[in-house]
């Protein structure tokens, strides 16, 4: 028994051996891919780099929405023209420097391909003229409620894009008085007729003669 034992066991240690072995040469073959496969994309990289400097992409028409986001804030987009088919158009698009209303931006917010239309990038620009709004001055009111400490204050909104919304400008206007800033109005309100809104933003202020 002593003697078959020795010989099993002598013959698992083979087979671990022999399987040491295989996983060794498997680790070693897997490792030669990798490397391979990690070669031909610096190389892919390279080259697309390379193209992207012969092909000398640009950007056509940079198009602003007719909505603002918000005051100050308007949406653009452009389409990414001189694409060559061994490119890769979207790493194409988000590594394309940009140059809108005199600011430079090194990537677009993100860019989407819409096929036979194209590839085309998407910027949020800030302090745009067009969505630019301000209040046209601040009237004092009565007090929100007998014993609230608060003063309401009122101000009429500036002139605005006619394509933007004007409640989503007036929510989102900033303004500085009496001492204090806010960031927005605490309520707007439209006291405009048909086509022609005129639109209020409305503060409640802490005072101490209320």
């Amino acid at each position: 028994m002593y003697k078959d034992a020795v010989a099993r066991w002598a013959n698992d240690v083979g087979r671990l051996k022999q399987l040491a072995i295989t996983y060794r040469e498997q680790a070693m073959e897997w490792h030669e891919r990798l490397t391979h496969f990690e070669e031909e994309v610096k190389e892919k990289i390279e080259q697309e780099r390379r193209e992207r400097g012969q092909a000398r992409l640009y950007w056509g028409d940079f198009i602003g929405s007719t909505q603002c986001t918000s005051s100050g804030r308007r949406k653009y987009h452009a389409r990414l023209l001189n694409l060559t088919p061994s490119l890769f158009a979207i790493e194409a698009c988000k590594s394309m420097p940009a140059k809108i209303n005199g600011m430079t931006y090194d990537t677009p917010m993100y860019c989407e391909d819409k096929g036979r239309e194209g590839v085309f990038g998407y910027w949020m620009i800030e302090n745009d003229n067009m969505c630019s709004t301000y209040w046209d001055y601040v009237v004092r009111k009565d007090c929100s409620a007998p014993g609230s400490g608060e003063r309401r204050y009122e101000a009429k909104l500036g002139d605005f894009h006619k394509g933007g919304d004007p409640e989503v400008l007036c929510l989102s206007t900033p303004i500085t008085f009496h001492g204090q800033f806010f960031a927005r109005p605490l309520a707007c309100t439209d006291r405009g007729r048909g086509d022609n809104p005129q639109y209020w933003g409305i503060w409640n202020v802490p005072v101490g003669d209320c």
